[in-house]
């Protein structure tokens, strides 16, 4: 499935709204992964990040089947602003979402989003690096293996975040426990 498909059927499956350009990454993360599918994710600062994807999301803006809010909470300590990008489905965005919406795989893509809707970018972000690393190392690792192995991408992880991720990851099969 295209990534411009696949965005547009994660906006609709979610409301036609997300919150976080980050938490679309990481959903289309975990579909490239359960699906087979190669966005081209790679190791980034927050986590699996594919620059397709974040392409693809710039031609659904410039063509006008979603729009972007930006929101600013201020700055952070070390004085950077603080911004997060809302996305939401125009009119036109959401006809082609009816389009899309049948196809059988969609349906798959929307009951794998409905398991994560709930989840915010922070966790999905954590689970993301855990199965990154899980997936690098291609063996069960425990929490401090995984936490070890995440100061390699400079991500700073807890062993109690790894704990909560590896059970998201094993509710989406993506994880069994390490012996």
């Amino acid at each position: 499935m295209s990534i411009r498909d696949a965005l547009i059927i994660i906006l609709g499956a979610l409301g036609g709204k997300v919150q976080s350009k980050t938490k679309i990454q990481k959903l289309c993360y975990f579909l490239s992964v359960i699906f087979g599918y190669d966005y081209g994710f790679k190791a980034h600062y927050y986590g699996p990040y594919s620059q397709q994807v974040e392409n693809a999301l710039d031609d659904l803006l410039g063509i006008g089947f979603v729009t972007s809010a930006r929101e600013s909470f201020g700055a952070s300590a070390g004085g950077f602003e603080v911004v997060r990008y809302d996305y939401t489905l125009t009119k036109d965005g959401e006809s082609i979402y009816e389009d899309l919406k049948n196809l059988p795989e969609a349906g798959k893509i929307s009951d794998l989003i409905a398991k994560m809707k709930d989840f915010d970018y922070v966790k999905l972000s954590i689970a993301a690096k855990s199965h990154y690393i899980l997936k690098q190392e291609g063996k069960p690792m425990n929490a401090d293996k995984i936490r070890e192995k995440s100061k390699n991408f400079n991500w700073n992880i807890t062993d109690k975040d790894i704990n909560s991720a590896i059970d998201f990851l094993k509710g989406l099969n993506l994880a069994k426990a390490a012996n």
